[in-house]
């Protein structure tokens, strides 16, 4: 009799080269340009094994972008004690998402999930959740309290500042790199984002951050 662990394990292996083939294989050619058989050929298993962990292709789309996002999606920060401690998780956050953005792969994951939305709109809605909702709640969280307990004056709704401070960050700049027109969205990420506060909130940044 087959050992459970032993075999339980060999389906979770199974289970990740799926993903990773398929991962690399859309990220190279497009979804659109990728067959199950490719997959199954770069994967070394069966037609059979994909359909055991996913029902279609649309699912392990969906799968690989998730999994992608989940693994770089930054941690929550607490909720601050004082205006420096607001400060240094307000630049935390923008220094995050500005690594996000000049990392390479994240960049190629964008241009896939765009490519493909219009066709697969749950992979737009999942993207959209991480990538921005998600960033865009904990931002408007940590202003929300930062208000409440006097360490930052606003004069807009907290969760508005946040959307924002993100659009701001994004900018014209990834726009131009979802165009292949430039490799990153601004030279100076870090200087970007920075002078993004800024404006929006006039919040300095505390030597520590």
């Amino acid at each position: 009799m087959p050992d459970p662990v032993a075999l339980e394990k060999s389906r979770g292996y199974a289970h990740e080269r799926i993903r990773a083939s398929a991962r690399e294989l859309f990220m190279e050619h497009g979804f659109n340009d990728v067959s199950t058989n490719d997959i199954c050929k770069h994967a070394g298993v069966s037609k059979t094994s994909i359909y055991r962990y996913f029902k279609d292709m649309s699912g392990l789309l969906e799968d690989v972008v998730t999994t992608e996002l989940e693994a770089r999606m930054p941690e929550y920060r607490p909720m601050p004690a004082s205006r420096e401690e607001l400060s240094e998780s307000i630049y935390g956050i923008a220094y995050d998402v500005a690594e996000l953005l000049s990392d390479p792969e994240h960049l190629d994951m964008d241009r896939m999930v765009l490519a493909n939305s219009r066709t697969h709109p749950k992979i737009g809605a999942i993207y959209n959740r991480y990538a921005f909702e998600l960033f865009q709640s904990h931002l408007g969280d940590l202003l929300k309290h930062g208000a409440r307990h006097g360490f930052i004056e606003l004069r807009a709704d907290p969760y508005a500042l946040a959307d924002n401070l993100l659009s701001i960050w994004d900018g014209l700049g990834l726009m131009r790199v979802r165009l292949g027109l430039s490799e990153k969205p601004y030279e100076d990420m870090h200087g970007w984002f920075k002078q993004g506060i800024h404006v929006v909130l006039g919040l300095e940044e505390h030597p520590s951050t």
